[in-house]
């Protein structure tokens, strides 16, 4: 497994900072606003980027994450939950079919 790695990137400006070309498998991850990007990816290849692409105006900050997420590094996370949900998905009917029939009260703390 490749060691990763995440890096908030903050300053005036720091959501325009982009990825160049051959700068290996580092990404934006994430743009929490004009002040603040994400970069994640491979570790090396995010500690070359902040290194020598990363002007020294911009405060760097390692996040101590256990992967670098919003990147290809989660694709093997996306196909196992993926595979958990479409198993999941009939027991779900059934089950919501069973709270309908029984007249039970659902209530919801997602919104949007």
């Amino acid at each position: 497994a490749t060691d990763t790695a995440m890096v908030a990137i903050l300053g005036a400006g720091a959501s325009g900072i982009t990825i160049p070309p051959r700068s290996g498998d580092v990404s934006i991850a994430n743009k929490n606003g004009p002040q603040q990007v994400v970069v994640a990816g491979a570790k090396a290849d995010v500690e070359n980027f902040v290194k020598s692409q990363v002007p020294k105006s911009f405060r760097t900050v390692p996040l101590a994450v256990s992967n670098a997420f919003h990147t290809k590094f989660m694709s093997s996370a996306a196909n196992n939950f993926g595979n958990t949900l479409r198993e999941m998905t009939p027991r779900f009917v059934e089950s919501m079919q069973q709270i309908t029939q029984t007249g039970t009260q659902v209530f919801s703390n997602v919104t949007g």
